[in-house]
């Protein structure tokens, strides 16, 4: 089964993991360069946990440029596999007069600035059109759901670039199909826990960019934990170690708890059940 204790406290086995998170959030900060290079840091981390390295957490420094680049890469994936909805929706309004104006423009350009946000915009789309009688409530519902179950598919997509290195693996639909075939439990276990951890991470304003990068690194580990069950993960690296670390062992505890990362120090843990959220520390110990 899924163990989200694990995936959200993993983190503390790197020494620098603060700052490492720390860094991700901050380049949430500048919208065209931090989604696209957290992405690409993701990416690096499916790396590190099949694979012998130094330390659990892939570094940022002298890496922004590749991470940036296979970044955009997945952006492509993601939004190769959502497609489909934008192309019914598009087929659907010109059929019916409708056509592109400038307050389209605008929000396009938002979406490209802001990209953390752009796989919002079928939604949002969805919402304007059916606000404007383009489309009825049955058509609005019928693109929601489209877009939900190519959502579904996604993270089993990414599953097999871990699994190749390959970004064109993910669209090896019989491949990503038969790993949710292999394991459905543990795939919609690791949707379920992922979906709260990313409504904690997203949620504590002003800490939501640490929040954030915390939550997507949580997540991979989650998704990558369902590789493992299949058997398709590349090879060994930290995903094995942090198995048998007890400090990670599942627990249903709720509210402040201490715990000693890899560097001695010590961390406070916000316990939320089945997982645990790493806090940020502002002062130094004296």
């Amino acid at each position: 089964m899924a163990r989200p204790r694990a995936a959200s406290l993993f983190m503390l086995s790197d020494p620098a993991w603060r700052s490492k998170i720390f860094t991700g959030g901050w380049l949430l900060l500048v919208p065209p360069l931090g989604w696209p290079a957290l992405l690409g840091y993701r990416q690096a981390l499916s790396y590190h946990l099949f694979h012998a390295t130094d330390s659990a957490l892939p570094p940022w420094r002298g890496q922004l440029g590749t991470y940036w680049c296979n970044g955009v890469k997945s952006m492509g994936v993601i939004f190769t596999y959502l497609a489909p909805s934008y192309l019914l929706l598009a087929i659907v309004l010109l059929s019916r007069g409708w056509r592109p104006e400038e307050a389209t423009a605008w929000l396009a350009v938002c979406f490209v600035c802001v990209p953390i946000v752009s796989t919002l915009s079928l939604p949002i789309a969805a919402l304007l059109a059916l606000q404007g009688g383009w489309i009825s409530l049955l058509e609005a519902l019928g693109l929601f759901g489209l877009f939900a179950v190519l959502v579904f598919f996604i993270p089993a997509g990414f599953l097999r670039v871990s699994a190749t290195g390959r970004h064109l693996a993910a669209f090896n639909l019989r491949r990503v199909f038969r790993l949710i075939r292999r394991e459905p439990r543990a795939y919609a276990a690791a949707w379920w826990h992922s979906t709260w951890i990313s409504l904690v991470g997203h949620i504590p304003l002003p800490l939501a960019p640490w929040g954030v990068t915390w939550a997507y690194l949580a997540i991979i580990h989650l998704f990558n934990e369902v590789l493992h069950r299949a058997g398709d993960a590349p090879g060994s690296g930290w995903y094995q170690t942090l198995a048998a670390d007890p400090r990670l062992a599942e627990s249903r505890a709720f509210g402040l708890s201490r715990m000693t990362d890899a560097s001695e120090a010590r961390v406070r843990v916000l316990e939320l059940g089945r997982f645990g959220v790493p806090l940020p520390r502002f002062r130094r110990r004296p």
